[in-house]
């Protein structure tokens, strides 16, 4: 349910209150921060940053494999982080996810399973340095960004020193 922003009778006992994918979400990273301590694999989790949004709950997310070398794919959204939990764990570009293995071959074969937080993004790499890979957080300049960043100009200005230094002599418009 959401908070209770109008007042009215006991509206103080549901100001702290968390949902459930919230919950879901702490116990997921719980789990995942002991099985890094005890040194247990992670299996089909693999870590990725999303890159654009497809629509229709797809994103296309970069990510990792094992031998370091990057893959991009469309990767669905796990239900419990859409519709009205999707104001809990938001996912735009840039985001940091957890992707799980769904174990098929062909089409879709991995999963947005949790959006990590940069307090959670801190903790792993604290935690374990080589489980994050460094690449995921460089982040790439878009065409748009790129024209107005510093990059050199497509169009010269013309001044009219230039116009001298051009013409020696002056132009007759009779002539022509």
């Amino acid at each position: 349910m959401p908070k209770n922003t109008q007042g009215g009778s006991k509206h103080k006992s549901g100001r702290n209150s968390e949902s459930s994918t919230v919950r879901k979400n702490k116990r997921f990273f719980d789990d995942l921060m002991s099985d890094v301590r005890t040194g247990e694999g992670l299996g089909d989790i693999l870590f990725g940053r999303v890159v654009s949004r497809k629509g229709e709950g797809r994103m296309e997310v970069l990510y990792y494999d094992s031998n370091r070398n990057g893959h991009t794919c469309n990767v669905p959204i796990t239900g419990a982080l859409r519709g009205r939990g999707k104001r809990d764990a938001f996912i735009d570009t840039g985001t940091i996810v957890i992707l799980t293995d769904i174990g098929l071959d062909s089409g879709t074969t991995h999963k947005i399973t949790q959006v990590l937080s940069k307090a959670q993004i801190a903790i792993l790499r604290k935690t374990n340095p080589d489980l994050l890979d460094d690449r995921l957080f460089v982040v790439q300049e878009s065409a748009a960004g790129a024209a107005g960043a510093g990059s050199e100009d497509v169009f010269e200005a013309h001044t009219a020193e230039e116009d001298e230094e051009d013409s020696g002599e002056d132009f007759d418009i009779d002539a022509v």
